[in-house]
């Protein structure tokens, strides 16, 4: 069930490419069109070509998402307000009645000094009628109800910042055992919370761009709700506690089933979201070279191209796969995680990321050293297999990198190596198409 309340984000994959940033902001915009409170994320850094294409358009990058697990500012606090550490008892007494409450803080927004519970109060009570009982056999409050709350308060405060993880608060509750625990948030008192409003905190809800798979999906992504996935890619084994809205399409680019889906709802995009819709399909099907594209996707871009007012389509095309020809900006450790996926072949754990240059002799040069950073990396993030495209553009062919375990499989999907031990695939140009369907029918068998 939707909760109107919350925002709900709407994210493509780790290691987001183009068409994983702009659909999430397409489609976030969309939804909001249709009355839904979206907010437009992504699950890691931007590469140069997505920047590229928002700064092209003028758009303001999504909003970063480093994980999914649950914070405290995923409860509803306890709305309970400040008291004055002078606020006489008497106040105090009636304010607890009030808000329903059982303990409340002291102090001011930016100091905590102190926290008083009912329990407090009713010791210092008791306390007091025993006193006056066994001196005068009468009991006369008015002297104790005067009194400031800062006489009464415990000063050994424990607080929570509103961005701590639920596990870490739920530890230090047991460590500690006060009835309710003040939170902040900037330095500021902003609610209170308890045990009991921990057992049940409202998921985050996710609409899942570009991707389909849990390995894939921004960390955390089992702690949150997914309730819709729109999609080009193989279906891979999500599960979901209730049904969703899916929408896969074996089609080149997300962008493109987006497109179809802002038509169906008769919603005339403006001229940046058009932008962003073409910039990702241009991306994902390599300006219309790569197999996965269909005629759909180009007479998506042909609509989206009048919208965003480009009349020289292939210049724009060949500026925007420019920026993404990253081999001469980036670390060797920073490429071999270039827009990096990740699969399971059976029991084999593997990853596989792409990079693209315009001109084959790039790849070549910097091959020893690609290779020494993908074996390093695949150590370090415990794969069984890592792979690396480095796919030229111009002479649409890739070269694979392969660092791992189990090569024979890679050899059966793709034939012998070269000399240097990388695939030369010429006119391979698709991960999705071309790379993992033969390494799922070699890990099969």
């Amino acid at each position: 069930m939707l909760n109107v309340d919350k925002p709900v984000y709407v994210i493509g994959h780790r290691n987001p490419d183009t068409d994983s940033i702009c659909s999430a902001v397409a489609y976030a915009w969309l939804k909001r069109q249709l009355g839904v409170n979206a907010v437009a994320a992504r699950a890691g850094a931007l590469n140069p070509e997505t920047q590229y294409v928002l700064n092209y358009f003028g758009v303001e990058e999504p909003v970063l998402i480093e994980d999914m697990y649950p914070r405290l500012k995923d409860v509803e606090l306890i709305a309970v307000p400040m008291l004055n550490g002078e606020t006489k008892l008497r106040e105090v007494s009636h304010l607890f009645t009030d808000y329903g409450v059982r303990c409340m803080p002291v102090g001011t927004p930016e100091n905590i000094e102190g926290v008083v519970t009912v329990t407090d109060l009713a010791k210092c009570f008791y306390k007091e009628l025993c006193a006056q009982e066994n001196e005068t056999g009468a009991v006369d409050y008015s002297q104790l109800l005067d009194a400031p709350v800062k006489d009464l308060m415990t000063t050994s405060v424990v607080s929570f910042n509103n961005n701590e993880l639920l596990d870490d608060v739920k530890n230090a509750m047991l460590d500690t055992n006060f009835r309710s625990y003040p939170v902040v948030e900037g330095g500021r008192y902003i609610g209170m919370i308890d045990k009991v409003r921990l057992l049940k905190p409202d998921k985050t809800q996710l609409i899942l761009v570009d991707h389909n798979e849990r390995a894939q999906a921004v960390e955390g992504s089992e702690e949150a709700e997914i309730i819709e996935v729109i999609d080009h890619h193989r279906m891979g084994g999500l599960h979901t506690a209730a049904p969703i809205y899916i929408r896969e399409e074996p089609v080149g680019c997300t962008a493109t089933i987006i497109t179809s889906m802002a038509e169906a709802h008769k919603v005339e995009l403006p001229r940046e979201i058009a932008g962003l819709l073409l910039s990702a399909i241009i991306s994902d099907t390599l300006y219309f070279r790569s197999p996965t594209t269909t005629q759909q996707d180009k007479d998506a871009a042909a609509k989206l191209q009048k919208i965003a007012g480009l009349e020289d389509l292939e210049a724009y095309a060949m500026e925007e796969l420019k920026q993404g020809s990253v081999i001469a900006r980036l670390t060797a450790d920073e490429l071999v995680r270039t827009d990096l996926k990740e699969f399971d072949f059976g029991e084999t754990k593997a990853s596989v990321a792409q990079i693209n240059i315009m001109g084959r002799q790039q790849g070549l040069d910097k091959m020893p050293e690609l290779l020494a950073a993908l074996e390093a990396m695949r150590e370090t993030e415990g794969f069984d297999l890592s792979f690396l495209m480095v796919t030229d553009i111009l002479s649409e062919a890739t070269d694979l990198l392969v660092a791992g375990v189990n090569q024979a499989k890679v050899t059966e999907a793709f034939g012998k190596p070269e000399a240097e031990g990388h695939y030369y695939l010429p006119g391979v140009l698709s991960r999705k198409k071309q790379i993992v369907p033969p390494l799922t029918d070699a890990f099969s068998k």
